[in-house]
């Protein structure tokens, strides 16, 4: 379930700062097979509006390995990222590939909203004391209980 790359762009507002990510979760051989035609969809992704009405925001393409529950939260709740299926169908040219991958990233996409239902991101604000021993706590946790 965890050898998955996950293949999208992500802009920042020069002057808002608001940030956005779209992007999909394929299996590592689906993105080796086709690392090309992922690249052209997302590498050259603009992010409309995202500084304000008319704007555009050229996005940077980002390319993750995922290896584990831990890699697929970063990207859905740190990076907000969209990995719906339509982020790759909408931008995708009518090619002879498109069905076998468009599938392929519905049955990821389906895997990984299961796998992250039972996950939920928490913010507070800690002091950098708190942080620290926050941070060992939550890497103790991941790590295994007998390690807490």
């Amino acid at each position: 379930m965890f050898d998955l790359v996950f293949v999208g762009a992500e802009a920042h507002g020069y002057y808002s700062g608001a940030h956005a990510c779209e992007g999909v979760f394929v299996r590592r051989d689906y993105y080796e097979k086709y690392k090309e035609e992922l690249t052209n969809v997302f590498g050259f992704k603009t992010f409309c509006e995202l500084d304000g009405k008319h704007s555009e925001v050229e996005g940077d393409l980002i390319v993750k390995n995922i290896n584990s529950i831990t890699d697929v939260a970063e990207v859905v709740f740190d990076l907000n990222a969209d990995y719906d299926t339509y982020v790759f169908e909408d931008y995708i040219e009518e090619e002879d590939y498109q069905e076998e991958l468009s599938k392929h990233i519905s049955e990821v996409y389906e895997n990984v909203k299961r796998v992250i239902e039972d996950y939920s991101p928490y913010k507070i604000a800690l002091t950098a004391e708190e942080y620290k021993k926050v941070s060992e706590y939550i890497e103790k946790l991941r790590g295994g209980w007998q390690n807490v």
